[in-house]
C-alpha cells in the first residue's frame, strides 16, 4: 500500500511543508519545502547499517547538497531520524529558503522542519 501524507509547521514566511510518500515498508520519499521560496537545495539518502561494535543500528548517509545551498544539512538530520524510527531507506530532498535570513530566522525554520518529522512519528505511532 502507498500513502501520501502532507504535514506542515510554521506560518507565514516561515511555514514548512513535508510531503512523504510511503511505499508499503520499502522506503520513504520526501520533500521537504518552504519559506518564501520553496526548492531544490539538495538531495539525502539514509540506509539502514549496523553497527559494527555493538549489533545495533545505524544510519548510512549520502548528502547530495546543490553548490552554495545548506538545505540538505536539515534534509540529514531528519532522514537519519526518520530511517532509524521506521526501520526503511529515506530520500530527502529539501529546499527551504527565507531573504535575508537572520541566524534566529534559520533556526526557527529549522525547528519547524523537525516538527514536521516529528508529527509523522507521531501518527504511525512512533514519536520517541
Amino acid at each position: 500500500m502507498i500513502n501520501h501524507t502532507e504535514l506542515t509547521a510554521g506560518k507565514g514566511r516561515f511555514k514548512v511543508t513535508l510531503f512523504l510518500q510511503e511505499t508499503g515498508g520499502h522506503g520513504l520519499c520526501c520533500f521537504l519545502t518552504g519559506g518564501e521560496r520553496p526548492h531544490v537545495g539538495g538531495t539525502v539518502l539514509a540506509s539502514l547499517s549496523e553497527r559494527v561494535n555493538d549489533g545495533g543500528m545505524t544510519c548510512n548517509l549520502w548528502n547530495i547538497p546543490l553548490p552554495g545551498h545548506k538545505d540538505s544539512y536539515l534534509a540529514e538530520k531528519l532522514a537519519k531520524t526518520l530511517c532509524l524510527a521506521t526501520n526503511q531507506p529515506v530520500a530527502i530532498t529539501a529546499g527551504l529558503h527565507v531573504d535575508n535570513a537572520s541566524e534566529e530566522d534559520i533556526q526557527l525554520l529549522v525547528s519547524n522542519g523537525c516538527d514536521t518529522v516529528a508529527q509523522y512519528l507521531q501518527l504511525i505511532g512512533k514519536e520517541g
